[in-house]
């Protein structure tokens, strides 16, 4: 049977003519796509002698599938691009008839304007000129791309040499029946076009063969077109879909879409900034930037991508024991054995002032979930809950008998949890202070009480050598999870399913929420493992070590997730 050629898809570039050089680039390596006719694309330069520039403009861009924001300082501050081209880009977007993928060219503070909400490419928002190698920035780039516009393809109407080429791996399954997509493909239907009714892709069930390397661009096919299923395939008909240059695409913080897995357990790389035991880590709620503290009384705040472009904050006058971002990603508070919280700008450490009303070290602080608030647990053995503009104190909790090591927010604000070295976790009001709920089922001190993501559960970790997971209603524990030493951390995974735990074993492990199953045994540490944290896209894990004894570890480690 002969199958027609599918319609391509059409891509618009939006750029700044200081940056057409690399705009040509990025053509050149789009020219396979452009070459198997996948994709066709339109800049200015398209534009002939004699016609309504302007009028050329605003059909192709509103005509176009996908446009493409080529940011650097030029294009935000030339008037047309930013107040014109990409005003009208996104309100395409926000319509569905068109999707918007920013591609970070050079470095530039792009991330409060109204794209940054928006997933960009290279992987990690990378710049594309601070790539030592500017053709492997550019696969990364092209193979998001493509990985939107195979998504955007009514598969069951290419040829089997079409499909070899955009689905390989369907070949090599050697799945013949054209309907017969991976699950990971499968998205909500394109507005005007039928498409099958599908769900969004199942968390639960991530994958662990894909990986966001150079390979991959760190963008996977349930990203992709679950992100773009919203109107490409209107301007597209029934075949391929033109890409117009629109919006960068590895989401790592979308709501709307879930960025392909890395291998569980894979060490992308090790930070090394800090000289001394590094205490806490944190990451950016868009999962861009990483915050750790140390022994050696900073805090370190880098690009989580590749441990670069790192500033310090050097306001403590001693060791930091605890980090958390504000639910926004615009300040930073820390805690320290100085026995103040200090609250300060996430992008340079300004604007900062100190809480002083702990008369011990700090050793916990969490931010209410609206970012209005914060509650900080103190060797003093109190809890206090203060403003996070201010630091007025309207709640002092008292109800633990030992030094308070931890405190959690519940997801929706209401209630706090707190451990301590008395052995017990308390819930309690956010309000009020009344005791909600006292679990003492461990037999030393407590160290982590994260809640789960639909605040049903929270995993506690001991030293008595247990993380248990129990129900924040009832008390009732559910598992109990043994095989490390006493444990130090305990951290949830974004969707609930996992959790991961590190301790004075120098291991981190990750494991099975529901079962206890222990899935990994990560080991790339020499000392205790003090800290871990979970990326918010899902993707990575950075863990924070160091100890008094021995040879030094002192760094941070991120990871692939799984």
């Amino acid at each position: 049977m002969v199958v027609e050629p599918v319609q391509a898809v059409k891509i618009f570039f939006c750029y700044a003519r200081q940056d057409d050089a690399l705009r040509e680039e990025l053509a050149k390596h789009l020219s396979p796509l452009r070459r198997l006719r996948y994709i066709t694309a339109w800049c200015d330069r398209d534009i002939q002698a004699g016609t309504d520039w302007e009028h050329d403009i605003e059909t192709h861009l509103d005509t176009a599938s996908i446009i493409l924001l080529l940011v650097s300082a030029d294009f935000i501050d030339s008037d047309y691009c930013y107040t014109v081209e990409m005003q009208r880009a996104l309100e395409r977007h926000k319509t569905g008839s068109a999707r918007v993928i920013p591609i970070i060219l050079r470095p530039v503070d792009w991330e409060e304007t109204p794209i940054g909400v928006l997933q960009a490419l290279p992987l990690g928002a990378k710049p594309v000129v601070k790539w030592t190698d500017r053709d492997e920035a550019w696969l990364n780039v092209v193979q998001g791309i493509r990985e939107v516009v195979r998504m955007m393809l009514p598969r069951p109407i290419l040829s089997q040499q079409e499909t070899g080429i955009l689905y390989p791996e369907l070949i090599d399954q050697k799945v013949q029946h054209p309907a017969a997509l991976p699950s990971q493909i499968l998205s909500q239907p394109l507005p005007q076009v039928p498409r099958p009714e599908v769900q969004a892709p199942d968390q639960s069930k991530e994958s662990a063969a894909a990986l966001p390397s150079k390979t991959q661009g760190g963008i996977s096919r349930r990203t992709m077109f679950w992100v773009l299923g919203g109107g490409l395939a209107g301007v597209a008909g029934g075949g391929l879909i033109l890409l117009e240059f629109s919006r960068a695409f590895p989401p790592t913080s979308s709501p709307h879409s879930t960025p392909s897995p890395i291998p569980l357990g894979k060490l992308l790389y090790t930070y090394r900034g800090h000289s001394n035991i590094v205490y806490a880590v944190a990451w950016s709620p868009n999962s861009r930037r990483i915050a750790s503290g140390s022994r050696d009384a900073t805090v370190q705040v880098w690009d989580a991508a590749d441990g670069g472009n790192a500033f310090t904050y050097t306001s403590h006058s001693d060791i930091v024991e605890t980090v958390a971002w504000s639910p926004k990603g615009t300040r930073i508070a820390s805690g320290s054995r100085d026995a103040t919280v200090q609250v300060w700008d996430a992008t340079d450490g300004g604007n900062a002032f100190a809480y002083r009303q702990h008369s011990a070290l700090v050793r916990s602080v969490a931010w209410s979930p609206d970012g209005t608030r914060i509650a900080s647990g103190s060797y003093d053995g109190t809890v206090r809950v203060w403003d996070a503009s201010n630091g007025n104190t309207p709640l002092t909790y008292t109800g633990h008998h030992g030094e308070v090591n931890s405190v959690a927010w519940s997801p929706d604000g209401t209630r706090i949890a707190s451990g301590s070295d008395d052995g017990a976790v308390q819930i309690w009001d956010a309000s009020s202070g009344n005791t909600l709920l006292t679990y003492a089922k461990h037999t030393q001190s407590v160290y982590a009480v994260p809640w789960s993501p639909n605040g049903t559960r929270i995993a506690s970790g001991s030293w008595d050598y247990t993380v248990r997971v129990w129900d924040t209603s009832s008390g009732n524990t559910l598992l109990t999870y043994t095989g490390h030493d006493k444990i130090w951390t305990v951290v949830w995974s974004p969707n609930g399913t996992r959790i991961a735990s590190g301790g004075q074993d120098h291991t981190v492990r990750v494991w099975d929420a529901s079962s206890g199953n222990t899935l990994l045994t990560y080991t790339g540490h020499i000392q205790d493992v003090n800290a871990v944290a979970w990326s918010p896209d899902g993707m990575r894990i950075a863990s924070g070590s160091g100890g008094l004894d021995g040879e030094q570890d002192n760094t941070v480690q991120v990871w692939g997730a799984g």
